[in-house]
């Protein structure tokens, strides 16, 4: 009779370790399809992400080559005679002092900013869409275009003597990237001039409202030398700069302020 409990022991034991196995191989194999489910979650997941930021990126750029061709439209063709007097007399820089100097215009846009500086030894603009504005003019400017966002300036340390940053800075991906940036290639002792629209409103073109505070964004490295509000009233943000009316920059939310900075 022992024996035979024995037996019927054996075989329970035996049945239960086969359930045990096949449980095992089971859980093994729900582990694995769950596994293949996160994985495959994790990359679709990743790949939306990625074609959402590319999305507003190409709606970012579109919206800019929309605005110009529109601009060129009804201009017909791109003036820049308003730029010398705004990056000279409006900030009190002589043109001499560009003599032999290294230019950087960043946000340049497609009118040729830096043609106006003959004696300047390299004047290059940058705008991640620049080799789109060669079918509006751009091709035959006195100056170079690189095609490149300010977030990764495709230049040595301290390779510019001036730097320019004109109703840009808040139309910008990355504000303090592009902040690192200019500090990295404007030499010591070089100057950098920004010019922003403040309190603006956010779209899709310009991802950010900024305040009085954009000032002291730019130091330690950076210091003021020239400061100047005034309000958005004497057109658009470049010529209300030196138009509109001048506000106390310590009570202004809307409208447009000029700084110009030395690199210490």
């Amino acid at each position: 009779m022992l024996n035979r409990y024995i037996n019927q022991l054996s075989i329970i034991y035996k049945g239960l370790k086969s359930r045990l196995s096949n449980a095992k191989n089971n859980i093994k194999k729900v582990s694995i399809f769950l596994n293949w489910i996160y994985y495959t979650s994790y990359f679709i997941l990743n790949v939306f992400v990625v074609k959402f930021i590319l999305s507003g990126v190409t709606r970012k750029r579109n919206s800019a080559l929309t605005y110009w061709l529109k601009r060129k439209a009804v201009e017909g063709k791109l003036s820049n005679d308003h730029y010398e007097y705004i990056y000279t007399d409006h900030v009190a820089i002589e043109k001499d002092y560009f003599d032999g100097k290294y230019l950087l215009d960043i946000g340049c846009g497609p009118r040729g900013t830096l043609e106006w500086c003959d004696n300047a030894e390299r004047k290059i603009g940058l705008d991640p869409i620049s080799s789109k504005y060669k079918n509006i003019g751009a091709s035959n400017h006195d100056m170079e275009y690189f095609e490149q966002g300010s977030e990764n300036i495709p230049f040595e340390d301290g390779y510019f003597d001036v730097v320019f940053c004109v109703n840009a800075i808040d139309h910008v991906s990355d504000i303090e990237k592009s902040i690192e940036e200019i500090k990295r290639v404007t030499k010591k002792g070089g100057k950098l001039i920004v010019i922003t629209e403040l309190g603006g409103e956010v779209d899709v073109r310009h991802p950010h409202s900024l305040g009085p505070e954009i000032v002291e964004m730019f130091g330690p490295e950076f210091k003021v030398e020239f400061k100047e509000c005034r309000k958005l009233d004497g057109g658009g943000v470049n010529e209300s700069a030196w138009r509109g009316t001048k506000v106390n920059c310590y009570s202004i939310e809307e409208g447009v302020i000029t700084v110009k900075y030395e690199r210490i």
